[in-house]
């Protein structure tokens, strides 16, 4: 950068910048004195736009500044094309702010800190079905069908949701959103979110509340791994105990109204107090 001071424009369309197609992109920058800035870049990417500025010094090393905006943005394709995985549907928009100093790309990366915040409206959210993981938890009359039911329902299908929102702070190259809230007519969801930029690597953790049958705990589904192939787990625990007490129940109140009671002195269960009776 420090060979030339010169100010330029692009105007172009259907440009790639490493795994993304970029439909149009229009830049208007200069370069001075081993600083390239660009106070209005636009680019029309995954069905939607992003607006930024650009700031990079090229002294002792790069630095790096930038603020970024995107709206109305296709996330299912942008989370497959930036190597994300899976993601679903949904119209998502986006504001980050980033800085970095490094000798290196990779010490670039990972001296990034930052933040922003996103918000995602009317989709779908695939791999967990919650509306026949509730169904079938209503419908459920063996403690024996627990486990399949489950594993079919939090390993694929796909959940409608009305919003999914959060805020990301980044340090050390680090990204972090600790608390992104997914509401949906099936249930309501807490997701707990780290990626490592640099090594590509993930944790992410989302803890699902049905809300029928009510009283029911959460569910938790975990990511982690490489970002393009995270390994999934699945934490049913509380819930099966749930479901385990709910049958218990309703065997119980089958005996009838005189052999109930009696079953329930022996169990010492408080009587019609389905969540706190023993688990199986």
């Amino acid at each position: 950068l420090g060979l030339v001071d010169v100010e330029f424009v692009v105007d172009g369309g259907g440009v790639v910048v490493g795994p993304v197609q970029v439909d149009q992109l229009q830049l208007r920058g200069t370069v001075s004195e081993r600083v390239l800035t660009m106070a209005d870049a636009r680019a029309l990417v995954f069905g939607g736009e992003v607006r930024g500025a650009l700031s990079v010094t090229s002294a002792r090393g790069v630095s790096l500044e930038t603020n970024l905006a995107g709206t109305n943005i296709d996330v299912g394709s942008a989370s497959e094309e930036l190597g994300f995985g899976v993601f679903g549907t949904g119209n998502g928009a986006f504001d980050l702010s980033l800085a970095g100093t490094g000798l290196s790309a990779l010490a670039l990366v990972s001296s990034l800190k930052g933040e922003g915040s996103f918000q995602i409206d009317e989709g779908t959210l695939s791999g967990v079905d919650l509306a026949a993981l509730s169904d079938g938890l209503l419908q459920l009359e063996r403690n024996e069908d627990f486990a399949p039911l489950a594993e079919a329902t939090l390993t694929s299908g796909a959940t409608p949701y009305d919003e999914i929102s959060g805020r990301i702070a980044v340090t050390s190259g680090v990204m972090r959103a600790p608390d992104i809230s997914i509401i949906a007519d099936a249930a309501a969801g807490k997701t707990s979110a780290f990626a490592d930029i640099g090594r590509t690597a993930l944790d992410v953790e989302t803890a699902f509340t049905l809300k029928q049958p009510e009283g029911a705990p959460a569910a938790s589904v975990v990511l982690s791994g490489d970002f393009e192939a995270p390994e999934r787990s699945i934490n049913t625990v509380e819930l099966e105990a749930f479901a385990g007490r709910q049958l218990l129940q309703q065997e119980i109140d089958a005996l009838g109204e005189g052999a109930a009671n009696e079953v329930r002195v022996i169990l010492d269960l408080p009587e019609g107090a389905e969540e706190q009776s023993a688990t199986p």
